[in-house]
């Protein structure tokens, strides 16, 4: 077995800090008892009985639609406890499309009612947007993890990005004696930012292990991967890291069983829809799949995780996606900044800049890896496929963060 250290972090239990309610982000019937503060101190997005979040995503991107649903059960569950500083969260939600472009526009449009935003869908988006944040003093939570956006103040990534996901993916297989010293990894990529992003994770894992990296791309809107495992299989890979979409993924991954490669594959949970699972031909194909994300799966044999599957199949009715758990700590997050700054009395803006940086690590209820907000993210879990769980992703391994991630300099 290899050797080198996973550092272990705390299990995923939990104890959830609110309540599940219905799914509504509109006004509670509860009424509001302690936690009112009518004299702090409010400015864009914040009224005497209501906090106003953005929410920018793509309506068309899965992942993107999952995590916007966690944000809504999140808020679902706070109205439902009373809300936070007296007043209930209400979701300005807007779709800015997978075009960059259109995000500054719906932007613009929404920003002068939301105090910030609880997500903005996409890296491409992020950055074309982090200019006007920083003009405005609007924090906001992203739902791609791109370590190039840890540089922007306004923009809060939550749990380990791409290259960290990508580092300890391998690891994982190296620590379970399927990836060896000298072996060749091939990275199978669109030309996304986050792919471009996990391709530093991988050739910084490569380069301490002493392995050999086949770059192989593809095109975004490519569905048809076998030209690409077939090149992977010939120049001698023996595991495969796939960055591409959901679709791409199940084609690669059937045409690794296919082909005969029948290599260990790594991707991030972005690339994983649970709809594929109602193909026999694939279920069987994601037997070599090994997803690596921040987040505990929504079927996590603990208390909040049921009653999140619970609360979800009642809002909604369908498989939940891999980024329901990961909306609903962005509201942890933006909760706990939330109430810190309803204890100092100012809930504008700029308050909230400044309760964001006290807070430090935050309590997710153990619904993810350990997140502080002054420090990057360096822990994973690997989830895998399992056709007849919640979301169709279950726990492989505790959180861990790799010697390679805790030693990896972020860009």
């Amino acid at each position: 077995m290899d050797q080198r250290r996973l550092r272990r972090a705390a299990p995923i239990a939990l104890a959830v800090t609110v309540g599940l309610g219905a799914c509504t982000t509109g006004a509670s019937d509860k009424p509001k008892e302690s936690n009112q503060a009518p004299d702090v101190t409010t400015d864009v997005g914040v009224s005497g009985d209501q906090i106003t979040l953005g929410v920018l995503a793509d309506a068309t991107n899965e992942y993107s639609t999952s995590v916007t649903r966690g944000g809504e059960l999140w808020a679902a569950a706070v109205n439902e406890d009373g809300g936070i500083c007296g007043r209930d969260v209400t979701l300005n939600v807007q779709d800015a499309t997978a075009d960059p472009a259109v995000a500054p526009t719906a932007y613009e449009s929404g920003k002068s009612s939301v105090l910030g935003y609880l997500q903005l869908g996409g890296d491409a988006a992020t950055t074309a947007l982090a200019p006007s944040l920083a003009t405005d003093g609007v924090l906001a939570v992203t739902d791609a993890p791109d370590s190039l956006l840890l540089a922007q103040p306004e923009v809060m990534v939550l749990g380990p990005t791409y290259d960290v996901q990508a580092i300890n993916g391998l690891a994982w297989l190296a620590q379970q004696d399927q990836l060896t010293d000298g072996a060749i990894i091939a990275h199978v990529r669109n030309d996304s930012p986050s792919a471009t992003n996990a391709a530093l994770g991988v050739a910084a894992y490569a380069a301490e292990r002493g392995l050999q990296v086949i770059d192989i791309p593809v095109g975004a809107s490519d569905t048809d991967l076998t030209a690409a495992m077939t090149s992977a299989q010939q120049q001698g890979a023996t595991a495969v890291v796939l960055s591409v979409s959901p679709a791409a993924t199940t084609s690669a991954a059937i045409a690794n069983k296919a082909l005969g490669l029948d290599v260990p594959l790594v991707a991030g949970s972005e690339s994983f829809s649970p709809a594929v699972l109602a193909d026999v031909t694939a279920t069987a194909a994601y037997t070599q799949l090994n997803f690596v994300q921040g987040f505990a799966p929504i079927s996590a044999s603990v208390s909040a995780a049921k009653d999140l599957a619970s609360a979800y199949a009642d809002a909604y009715g369908d498989d939940a996606g891999p980024g329901v758990t990961a909306g609903y700590v962005a509201g942890l997050a933006w909760q706990q900044i939330l109430q810190e700054a309803c204890d100092s009395k100012d809930l504008s803006r700029a308050g909230v800049q400044k309760a964001r940086e006290s807070v430090g690590k935050l309590d997710t209820s153990a619904l993810s890896v350990a997140i502080d907000l002054g420090e990057p993210s360096r822990e994973s879990v690997i989830v895998r496929t399992d056709p007849n769980s919640a979301g169709k992703l279950v726990l492989a391994s505790e959180p861990f963060a790799s010697d390679e991630a805790d030693n990896y300099q972020l860009p």
